[in-house]
């Protein structure tokens, strides 16, 4: 056991001084692209920390990326790295494993026209204990004069070793509306499936969300959002959620960003009072505080 506790140690001593190392070159890069930097360039680099839920498995890990682009009049273009720091990956119970895992992506963006455009992505997954994926992305917008209609997808091929070799794949797709109210707010509806085949358990994980929510701009450099959401999955969990995110612009190539989410997850579970006939069944709960905070350099 102590064995353990002083690997863990220095894993995490390991893990700290990466964080810096990489903090440093994102620092490095960005500006870098300030000195060359030409018009139609963009480029971004910065650091989260993120705290989430990823089906019933809470998440505490690092995320540090750097990208450059091109845009124009016709299409953008973007290249970017992301480096993943401690994220967790589990076996059929649910027990975790931290992995880092490096993903390099490339994006791309046609606009057809002044109000209709298509996005595609490719990213590659490598990393700890065998970790490979890869990932396609793809969408469609259609920018109205006081309204967007979106919708996109991703599939995502998953291989890594913990106990024996695991294997996974997930989709996703979904659809937004979005309605302009006035200059400074809009209000937006989204759709969103979810399918995860665990192919080395043989179980299909499944989920639908439907949310609400709102956008205000306060000013330039300053914009809030909100919204509520309700999903049901096909392990029979019911979840509301709340969710608020701030972004904040600091001087001209600095930005901070925070998203904080409440959900209550609501199942059924037997109340047995003796067993046979008399046994029943009871609505329980379970609250969870998950959100991320980034900061970033941007050009």
């Amino acid at each position: 056991m102590h064995s353990c506790n002083k690997g863990s140690g220095e894993s995490m001593k390991k893990v700290t001084r990466k964080t810096a190392v990489l903090f440093s070159l994102l620092i490095l890069f960005i500006s870098a692209m300030r000195l060359y930097a030409r018009d139609g360039i963009n480029a971004n680099a910065g650091f989260k920390i993120i705290y989430a839920k990823d089906e019933n498995v809470l998440q505490n890990y690092y995320r540090a990326f750097a990208g450059a682009g091109w845009s124009d009049d016709y299409f953008d273009v973007y290249a970017s790295y992301n480096r993943w720091i401690s994220y967790s990956v589990t076996d059929e119970l649910l027990n975790t494993m931290d992995v880092n895992i490096h993903q390099p992506a490339l994006e791309l963006a046609v606009y057809l026209s002044d109000s209709v455009s298509l996005d595609a992505g490719y990213s590659f997954f490598s990393g700890d204990s065998s970790y490979s994926a890869q990932m396609v992305e793809g969408g469609f917008l259609l920018d109205l004069e006081d309204s967007d209609i979106s919708a996109d997808f991703m599939y995502k091929d998953t291989h890594y070793y913990f106990a024996g070799d695991i294997c996974n794949s997930s989709f996703s797709a979904g659809a937004e509306l979005s309605v302009d109210i006035n200059d400074k707010a809009s209000w937006d509806i989204a759709y969103e499936f979810i399918r995860t085949d665990y192919s080395t358990f043989g179980n299909v994980y499944t989920r639908h969300t439907l949310r609400a929510g709102l956008v205000f701009i306060s000013s330039v450099n300053c914009f809030v959002m909100g919204g509520f959401s309700g999903s049901a999955d096909s392990a029979d969990v019911v979840s509301a959620m709340f969710d608020a995110g701030l972004t904040v612009k600091l001087y001209d190539h600095v930005k901070l960003s925070g998203i904080y989410m409440f959900t209550a997850d609501f199942y059924q579970s037997s109340a047995a009072s003796g067993g046979g006939p008399s046994a029943g069944s009871a609505i329980e709960s379970e609250i969870s505080h998950t959100g991320s905070i980034s900061v970033s350099l941007y050009l």
